[in-house]
């Protein structure tokens, strides 16, 4: 018979796998630190505006997942603040000041391509050997928020981009992490793990959230492989995974709860869909939703296919079954590896108190998506 211990087991060796090994989890911090050195360095032409460069994003969450495919390259999100203030600088010109120093950098690393321009960041593209693939956003203090350690950041579809003004864009990635972590260990499930959001951590053990965010962020790439500009995108997924958890010990507990609360997460506001920013009410990592609607329809439709997908998983009735719809969620080498020294029994769930729970799961939450839903707040 098929425990639920046994269930955690599995998910437990494949978000291991999943995990960015340990190799190229030092080329990637030492890619960091190296781009923070260069603009550091005397003679360069920010230095005087004490830059200093840290990690947003998954590295900084300890969510960060290996590309499905070898042909992909690792994201690294950074952020790259110099001490300036908005009256002092055009968001075109700190853009441009940035962009020169790492122009600069890929010359004397001897990278074949220059820095590629996006709309708020600079990308560096590594080709030796392991892809990475490093955004740099520019940034200031953004000093009307106070209390905070908010950023304003550049954006060159800003209607001011080419002018001094006070009406930058904004985002708050250290406190982001402060606030990941915090639900972390809001319920002391893990204390091991290290987080600082002035650094790259190493995380030398994981929570059930961190794990769970890491399952669904590889769900979502296995279903958008051949859409990955209207797929679910991460920050999204994280936010409404960190409210939805409820302090679970086990990984299989947490996705379980996750998946069946975390629609209960958006918010309708007068017919707008929010997923707040955390740390910031005024920000909607949604707010593209209705400009894109597709990119609405494919979250609502992944979170429809996660919730059947989980509830096959667990009633599966025999080992081959079973190994079907993992391999079919995640992907056949991750779960060729996940099971390599893990033998499926027949039945992969089998106990009185895990089938009341399974009876929950489809549908795990009826949700009317045109009423309003409860506060964003912690549980």
């Amino acid at each position: 018979m098929y425990t639920r211990k046994q269930l955690n087991e599995f998910l437990q060796k494949l978000t291991e796998y999943l995990d960015i090994p340990e190799s190229n989890f030092k080329k990637a911090a030492d890619r960091y630190a190296s781009i923070g050195n260069w603009l550091e360095r005397e003679t360069s032409s920010v230095a005087d505006f004490n830059p200093r460069i840290f990690p947003q994003g998954s590295f900084s969450l300890g969510t960060v997942i290996r590309p499905v495919s070898d042909k992909e390259d690792y994201d690294i999100d950074l952020v790259c603040k110099l001490n300036l203030q908005k009256s002092e600088i055009s968001q075109a010109k700190l853009k441009s000041l940035i962009g020169n120093e790492l122009l600069g950098y890929v010359k004397s690393n001897g990278m074949k391509n220059d820095p590629e321009e996006k709309r708020r960041c600079w990308g560096l593209n590594y080709s030796d050997g392991v892809g990475f693939h490093l955004d740099v956003l520019p940034s200031i203090p953004d000093n009307h928020d106070k209390g905070h350690r908010s950023l304003a950041i550049t954006d060159n579809k800003h209607p001011n981009y080419n002018k001094i003004c006070l009406d930058w864009e904004g985002t708050n990635p250290e406190e982001y992490t402060e606030w990941f972590s915090q639900r972390m260990k809001s319920f002391r499930t893990l204390e091991t793990f290290k987080a600082s959001p002035s650094d790259i951590p190493p995380y030398s053990q994981k929570t059930p959230l961190q794990r769970v965010v890491q399952i669904l962020k590889r769900h979502r790439d296995i279903t958008y492989t051949g859409d990955p500009e209207d797929k679910p995108i991460s920050i999204i997924i994280t936010t409404l995974a960190g409210y939805a958890y409820q302090g679970e010990t086990t990984i299989v507990d947490a996705l379980e709860v996750i998946i069946g609360n975390i629609e209960q997460q958006i918010i309708d506001r007068g017919g707008e869909l929010w997923v707040a920013n955390p740390v910031n009410a005024n920000e909607n990592f949604a707010d593209k939703w209705t400009e894109y609607p597709q990119r609405k329809q494919n979250f609502y439709s992944w979170i429809d296919n996660l919730k059947e997908d989980f509830t096959e998983l667990v009633n599966s009735p025999d080992e081959l079954l079973a190994i079907k719809s993992l391999e079919r969620q995640y992907g056949e080498v991750a779960v060729n590896e996940a099971t390599q020294n893990l033998r499926l029994p027949n039945h992969i769930i089998n106990s009185s108190n895990y089938s009341t729970k399974v009876s929950t799961i489809r549908p795990l939450v009826v949700i009317d998506r045109n009423e309003v839903n409860k506060p964003w707040g912690d549980k």
